[in-house]
């Protein structure tokens, strides 16, 4: 039988970590080149050329790479709460040397 989880469900101060996702030159080339070509996440010397400080990916692909840790630690059945409308942080930009990190925490 499925579980459904409700806000009331989650304890304040409640943080679940989501892993780590190391992002790679070639993925954020490809997701680029399809969805996103500015140059700074095409080329090496565009970001640099910017704040970027070298290539980095799109802040949409950042966005459904953290969707995708999310889902894959999802309580079985989902959870209808995790459509609410959420906030995220981002530390900086996110380079091919880099690891994302998820957590999700209750208010």
């Amino acid at each position: 039988m499925q579980q459904n989880y409700y806000f009331e469900d989650f304890e304040i101060g409640t943080c679940d970590q989501f892993g780590h996702y190391e992002v790679t030159r070639e993925e954020i080339l490809e997701f680029a080149g399809k969805y996103d070509p500015q140059p700074f996440h095409l080329s090496e010397e565009a970001g640099q050329a910017m704040h970027f400080g070298g290539l980095c990916a799109s802040g949409w692909h950042t966005g459904a790479m953290v969707m995708r840790m999310v889902v894959d630690n999802m309580p079985p059945g989902g959870s209808g709460s995790l459509g609410r409308r959420d906030s995220t942080n981002c530390a900086g930009p996110d380079r091919y040397f880099q690891a994302i990190h998820s957590e999700l925490r209750a208010p």
